[in-house]
């Protein structure tokens, strides 16, 4: 059984997958504040734990080298910021130890890019690097593993509830699906799904994923009610880092914040039944192109883009099942075919539509458009925005911690 009472740790629900992180790190104290509103108590399918013992051995009965070592009963690899070991240890449990920080102080000195993200646009501290890496690099590579074993999986998409009916938009990053659901959300009655990773199971059901929301300075300057949002939510140190980032690099300027910190709360939907699905793309042309699609047909680039979303994904399962014995996890050809498989099964009583917009076309188009388009978009927008949300700030006072 799991020590609930232990302050160095969470435990929240992501669909039908509950998730632990523990240990003594800033990650925990992150996880801590942005997974408050989903916490439970419950034994996890799903462990994360920050440990300062070594957990790369490359001696210890596997088979590999000094970067990566597999057997039938783990695998570890060493990466930039951390050594990460995956077991079998009641569920499946991700052993994390971070590496030398002097490493990445000496890196972004060196490169300006790197400098730039961990000192001006994501936060204020050194830590974004390791926080990144977390969330974007090993999390989700884990957590899609385990969610496949139960019937669901991660979709690279946005997602609202209105009426407990679902709309969800999977595209790749920058095409517009964070304008259409902060819009739906701030600006009308629809509540608040996610934003980047969805969470979507074979019964059709897409449920709250709390990963912060990337704002980037055209977000902000096609909506002054989420520009206001978002300066209210990094505090004080975004009166001068917003304006120096996009003076620097416009179109890297990005803010990272909590959806409670955004909407509020009460603007937050544990789960919705998928009614409509409308994945999108951005390419040549002057017109929208609108073609409704077979569930199949949706979930093809789907698979895709989650796949490439997830970095590096494809690589650690292929690295896994390059061993002695069969490994821990899926092969990457299997789990391309359960995630076609769980999308599939997703989609089938959705309204499935796939979307070409022009590249020109700036966030009040595209919102009009889809509105003509989707009864869900329509109805939650046609209803004046909310009240301010009562803020947290957790997210940029953890990361602005040396």
């Amino acid at each position: 059984m799991v020590d609930y009472t232990m302050n160095n740790s969470i435990t929240f629900k992501l669909g039908s997958l509950t998730v632990r992180i523990e240990g003594d790190h800033f990650i925990t104290r992150w996880a801590q504040c942005t997974f408050a509103h989903v916490q439970l108590k419950a034994d996890p399918n799903l462990t994360f734990r920050f440990t300062s013992d070594p957990v790369h051995l490359p001696q210890s009965s596997g088979i590999g080298d000094e970067k990566v070592n597999v057997s039938d009963e783990f695998i570890s690899f060493r990466l930039p910021l951390f050594d990460v070991k995956v077991t079998r240890e009641s569920g499946l449990t991700v052993l994390l130890r971070q590496r030398d920080r002097r490493q990445v102080w000496l890196r972004s000195l060196a490169d300006p890019e790197r400098a730039y993200k961990q000192w001006v646009s994501h936060g204020t501290s050194i830590n974004i690097a390791w926080l990144k890496d977390f969330v974007y690099k090993i999390a989700p590579f884990a957590m899609q593993c385990a969610l496949l074993e139960r019937g669901s999986a991660l979709i690279h998409a946005s997602g609202i509830e209105l009426d407990g009916q679902g709309l969800i938009l999977p595209a790749w990053g920058g095409v517009g699906k964070s304008t259409l659901a902060s819009r739906a959300v701030l600006h009308g009655r629809a509540r608040f799904l996610s934003d980047d990773h969805s969470v979507i199971d074979d019964a059709g059901r897409m449920y709250l994923h709390l990963l912060p929301i990337n704002l980037y300075a055209y977000h902000a300057e096609q909506d002054p009610v989420l520009k206001e949002r978002m300066m209210s939510a990094c505090g004080a140190a975004s009166r001068w880092q917003w304006p120096v980032g996009k003076f620097l690099n416009r179109k890297r300027a990005v803010r990272w914040i909590s959806p409670a910190d955004i909407f509020g709360s009460d603007k937050l939907a544990p789960s919705a039944q998928i009614k409509q699905v409308i994945v999108m793309f951005r390419g040549a042309g002057d017109e929208f192109v609108w073609e409704p699609v077979e569930p199949a047909e949706a979930a093809r680039p789907c698979a895709g883009i989650i796949v490439g979303e997830l970095y590096g994904s494809l690589d650690k399962l292929a690295l896994a099942d390059a061993g002695w014995n069969r490994s821990i996890l899926p092969n990457p050809a299997q789990a391309l075919e359960q995630i076609k498989t769980v999308y599939e099964s997703a989609f089938a009583k959705a309204n499935c539509a796939k979307l070409l917009i022009p590249r020109h076309v700036r966030g009040e188009e595209l919102v009009k458009y889809v509105r003509s388009h989707s009864e869900i978009l329509d109805s939650s927008i046609c209803s004046p925005a909310p009240q301010q949300p009562e803020l947290c700030h957790g997210l940029s006072k953890i990361i602005s911690c040396s």
